[in-house]
């Protein structure tokens, strides 16, 4: 028996590869991993806020981001492949580009190898999440309001990579 399963976050990802293509970088693309880093900032706090308002914190709904109270359920339902999209198209594609900062080739082959190899484990964790936020978003909100489950554990990861590769950028220039 086979099943037809689409995969939104390894599409998503892919996705964002594809479309770096069609919009190059110049010159050094450090600029768009900070600007990642920057957005993946507040989505620990945010994501704790969202399982709070869902069990009903008003001051954690005055204190969302990107969304409203009503909406948060579909707001964190698109996470997932967001963040996908842009692992692919801010930092994957970001990273041949850094040469221009100046780093040596063996420390760029690094970096972009254990990249490469993390990018992997967090697609799939993407997936996971993609996953347990559609299926039983009520349970899922409450590991949230916790600072628990898949789609948690991907914003810190996925940040705690991007964090990598600037601390990584910096000592190598």
């Amino acid at each position: 028996m086979t099943t037809t399963h689409t995969y939104p976050c390894h599409n998503a990802y892919e996705r964002g590869v594809a479309n770096r293509k069609k919009y190059p970088f110049v010159a050094s693309s450090l600029y768009k991993i900070k600007e990642f880093h920057h957005q993946l900032e507040s989505h620990p706090s945010n994501l704790v806020n969202i399982g709070k308002c869902f069990l009903g914190d008003k001051n954690a709904c005055h204190r969302l981001i990107g969304c409203v109270s009503f909406d948060k359920a579909i707001y964190a339902k698109k996470i997932p492949s967001h963040i996908a999209y842009n692992l692919g198209f801010k930092l994957v594609s970001a990273l041949p580009l850094l040469k221009h900062e100046g780093l040596a080739k063996h420390d760029l082959y690094r970096i972009s190898t254990h990249v490469n190899a993390e990018a992997k484990r967090l697609i799939d964790l993407a997936e996971h999440s993609s996953i347990e936020l559609k299926t039983n978003w009520p349970l899922t909100a409450r590991h949230l309001a916790s600072g628990k489950g898949a789609i948690y554990e991907l914003s810190l990861d996925v940040f705690e990579l991007v964090d990598w590769v600037l601390t990584e950028v910096n000592l190598c220039k």
